[in-house]
């Protein structure tokens, strides 16, 4: 009789272990490549709320005022040779772990796991590619509750550095620095909404430091960790985030009715240096970079926009709805005056492949713009307008212009 118990109770102990197994397999098993994913960080929608401003503080003061503990730790997570596994509520998500490089230099994507935010319940790791034999990254987060995933964009090819969540997980602090071009970074604060959701905040573009640290300290107050000479001396700032909000819901109600693309400042259209830095040997994956970031903001824009009384934007298709070109019109008593070639890529295979890639400068009414034909990295043009008061577009600085080329355009009738 004892042995038939035993039997039994081993049998009801096995289905009991193997129905606990089932429970913890019941997940779906999904790829991350295939789950939907937004971004935040844009280069336009930063251009178009209020800047840091930064105050110079002793290394005393930087050290004293801090209070930011180690916000990302490091957690057991389960992979095997090819992939992570990572665990939500309701899904797994395999991340693709090895790096396989094929033939022509290139490579699909895979992921180095970087941590987990307990405050945002947040798994942190970077999406990496190789194409051309240069290499990319991309910081993302999943939010362990719902799997979602948001991609936080860089200023460069290299990802930027972790993020750090202030105190009362209000804000979420970030930079980069610039690899090809020397103090050269970008600061960007990420505010968090009434729905939890992450959105362009504040931030910080300087051509005379690189950052080296930043922390949070009391009462949102940002503390920045600089050099200007590889590390060999240190300046420390602060900023008063709080201080800075008073016009925040005039702004961002005014950006939600623009609503469109402005142009990659970042990067650097709209900078000095910007046209020595695509004429490097790595020129061709900046430009296609920017290129790709052009497609995506204006390949589901429809519509004719007006983002203010100076300007109007309008969609024109040329042959198909992937061959098009966004035009900018400028206007005076709500009447169109004049008009610029905003984007265009062709795709026509009877003529180069053309790109036109601008920025426009709501600030100080300016336009920059690049033309080049993108066999080669041809540089066509690169040039500053201005938009005069009556609304007509001067060109005003033109940094470089090959005849030839133009001549080309010409032949293949790209002139509008």
């Amino acid at each position: 009789m004892k042995k038939i118990n035993l039997l039994l109770i081993s049998i009801l102990f096995l289905n009991f272990i193997n129905c606990q197994k089932k429970d913890s397999n019941s997940k779906t098993i999904i790829n991350i490549d295939k789950i939907e994913q937004k971004s935040v960080g844009f280069s336009d929608k930063y251009e178009a709320l209020p800047k840091l401003d930064i105050e110079e503080i002793s290394i005393s003061e930087y050290k004293r005022l801090s209070v930011t503990k180690k916000s990302l730790i490091q957690i057991p997570l389960n992979y095997d040779t090819k992939y992570y596994s990572v665990e939500t509520n309701d899904k797994i998500v395999q991340l693709r772990r090895e790096k396989k490089v094929e033939s022509n230099g290139s490579a699909v994507n895979w992921y180095d796991f970087l941590g987990f935010y307990p405050t945002l319940n947040m798994y942190a790791f970077s999406r990496n590619s190789v194409s051309e034999s240069l290499d990319f990254s991309q910081f993302m987060l999943m939010n362990k509750s719902n799997g979602e995933i948001l991609n936080i964009i860089s200023s460069g090819d290299d990802r930027i550095e972790n993020p750090i969540p202030s105190s009362k997980k209000q804000y979420l602090a970030y930079f980069d620095n610039q690899v090809y071009t020397a103090n050269n970074s970008f600061l960007g604060i990420l505010k968090f909404d009434e729905k939890n959701k992450l959105k362009e905040y504040r931030s910080l573009i300087s051509e005379n430091f690189n950052i080296y640290q930043i922390a949070w300290g009391e009462n949102d107050v940002l503390l920045i960790k600089t050099s200007s000479d590889n590390g060999k001396n240190f300046k420390y700032y602060k900023s008063n985030v709080l201080s800075q909000n008073a016009n925040e819901k005039s702004l961002d109600d005014d950006y939600e009715q623009i609503n469109v693309f402005l142009g990659d400042s970042t990067i650097g259209l709209g900078k000095e240096k910007y046209f020595k830095s695509i004429t490097k040997q790595d020129g061709s994956s900046v430009l296609e970079k920017q290129n790709n970031l052009y497609k995506s903001r204006f390949s589901s824009f429809e519509k004719s926009n007006v983002i203010n009384a100076k300007y109007q934007f309008v969609k024109q298709i040329l042959k198909s709805k992937n061959d098009y070109r966004i035009i900018l019109y400028t206007l005076l008593n709500d009447k169109k005056k004049d008009s610029i070639e905003f984007y265009r890529s062709t795709v026509d295979k009877e003529i180069p492949n053309y790109t036109c890639l601008s920025y426009l400068d709501v600030k100080n009414n300016k336009i920059w713009q690049l033309k080049y034909f993108a066999t080669d990295t041809e540089i066509i043009l690169y040039m500053n307008n201005d938009v005069k008061k009556d609304g007509s577009i001067k060109r005003d600085s033109l940094y470089f212009l090959d005849e030839s080329k133009e001549a080309k355009m010409d032949t293949y009738k790209l002139f509008w």
